[in-house]
């Protein structure tokens, strides 16, 4: 308090008020003001360093990534918004709160880094009878996928389709069949029974920059550190190909394991990460945690709802 009796003498800003405001009382409401401006940046700094989204691992090198780049191409979406409109009479409530901005910040457990539809009911887990038809095309399949992941497994480079993600600890490769709903024809001609497969699921996330299908590989010792997925659409399915002990997939702070030959479908709007620690006595060189990616279309969406976020959120090249 006395260096604002100090500052407030020196600035000769006793006669301006002292008409109308007791020295003492304008002299608590100075220091009240800037302590209250020191409280509100002080918080702000430590949400900025508390975003997990904001972190510099976990992602890709492409400029066009919707998720590593948190944005997409708006131009055109009231455009849309209004035709869809035309075309519909009702189904459209939720798209059109999304659009006027309501629901669109996300809620206390999700927060996606591009977009969050309104009132969507979810959970870190999924039910595995939400989605029953496309679980079991995949867990029956699941030797014929794994039989065409070994085929491009051996060279792990750029040059035969495979990226690498960014970790703060060891290595994540994945190897895109869709990316941003996009077919990546040259890895796609590698694995055509995986993509016929892929093309008999009912509520496959195709044809939007949201959906992906990829085999993701991870090594040991490797962390992908906690983040959010870039919207709360999808339901993000996990086909276990190749599942050492060790691998962790938490969350909402949730754990959920992997098993070969079996889906696990989890909403990525909720924070997660994946952990691996290798155990005593297991060798380092052959426990890479290898599973088949599939993004569905999240199943509290209708169909008039999926029809207008397709057109909202169409496929995005990815310099792929």
């Amino acid at each position: 308090m006395i260096f604002f009796q100090i500052f407030y003498k020196q600035q000769g800003m006793v006669g301006l008020f002292s008409d109308s405001w007791p020295t003492e009382l304008l002299i608590r409401c100075i220091g009240i003001a800037i302590l209250f401006l020191i409280y509100k940046l002080v918080n702000h700094n430590a949400h900025v360093r508390e975003s997990p989204h904001t972190n510099a691992f976990d992602g890709c090198s492409s400029v066009n990534c919707i998720r590593c780049n948190g944005r997409i191409q708006d131009d055109n979406i009231k455009v849309i918004v209004d035709e869809l409109n035309k075309e519909n009479h009702s189904g459209l409530e939720r798209v059109n709160r999304w659009y006027k901005g309501l629901g669109s910040k996300g809620d206390h457990k999700r927060q996606p880094t591009v977009m969050f539809f309104p009132d969507i009911v979810s959970n870190p887990g999924i039910k595995h009878d939400q989605f029953f038809g496309d679980i079991q095309k995949l867990q029956c399949n699941s030797d014929t996928i794994l039989a065409e992941y070994k085929k491009v497994c051996d060279s792990m480079t750029e040059s035969n389709g495979w990226k690498s993600n960014s970790t703060p600890q060891g290595t994540w490769n994945v190897f895109y069949l869709i990316n941003q709903g996009f077919e990546i024809k040259m890895n796609s001609k590698q694995c055509p029974k995986t993509m016929a497969i892929l093309q008999q699921l009912d509520n496959l996330m195709d044809d939007c920059c949201f959906g992906n299908a990829c085999f993701s590989v991870v090594y040991p010792n490797t962390t992908i550190s906690e983040h959010y997925g870039p919207c709360n659409i999808r339901a993000r399915c996990h086909l276990g190909l190749v599942i050492p002990s060790g691998f962790i997939l938490n969350v909402d702070d949730i754990q959920l394991r992997w098993r070969e030959g079996k889906c696990l479908i989890f909403d990525d709007s909720y924070l997660h990460r994946v952990v691996h620690n290798v155990e005593d006595g297991e060798s380092d060189h052959n426990l890479k945690r290898v599973v088949f990616m599939v993004d569905l279309w999240h199943n509290d969406l209708s169909e008039i709802e999926i029809n207008a976020l397709t057109k909202l959120f169409p496929a995005s090249h990815c310099d792929l």
